[in-house]
């Protein structure tokens, strides 16, 4: 039997190595249930989803640089209210995303969305003025 201790640095290497691998396989096992779902889905309404038109396209079919860009944006409190109920919506149905996806989620929806929605959707969005709010 040996006796002789570990050192914390190997005990804790070892730990995070453990550790990232159930990370590593709980997400293979969540991948794995929604691509169960989506086949499940498409069988169920006899083809192809309209959710596989949502699909990202590959990034080098795009003439877009690899990476992300970070952008700031004001929302009037109305519309920041409508964010967290979206997000508490997707928590139901058991996604768990934060604003940044459910951003990019509706840009995957405006971009498929036909022409004539789209000039609806975009029309029926209050233009913000520019800028901090002066503090009186």
């Amino acid at each position: 039997m040996n006796t002789r201790k570990r050192s914390i640095g190997t005990a804790l290497k070892s730990s995070v190595a453990a550790e990232e691998e159930a990370v590593r396989k709980r997400f293979d096992q969540a991948d794995q249930l929604l691509v169960d779902r989506r086949e499940a889905l498409s069988r169920a309404e006899g083809g192809a989803t309209t959710s596989s038109a949502l699909v990202p396209k590959d990034q080098e079919t795009l003439d877009v640089p690899v990476g992300v860009t970070r952008l700031a944006y004001s929302l009037p409190p109305h519309e920041a209210v409508m964010v967290q109920e979206m997000l508490l919506r997707a928590a139901q149905a058991g996604q768990l995303i934060n604003r940044s996806e459910l951003v990019r989620a509706a840009l995957h929806v405006l971009s498929v969305m036909p022409d004539a929605a789209f000039d609806e959707a975009v029309k029926s969005v209050v233009k913000l003025k520019p800028g901090r709010p002066a503090v009186n």
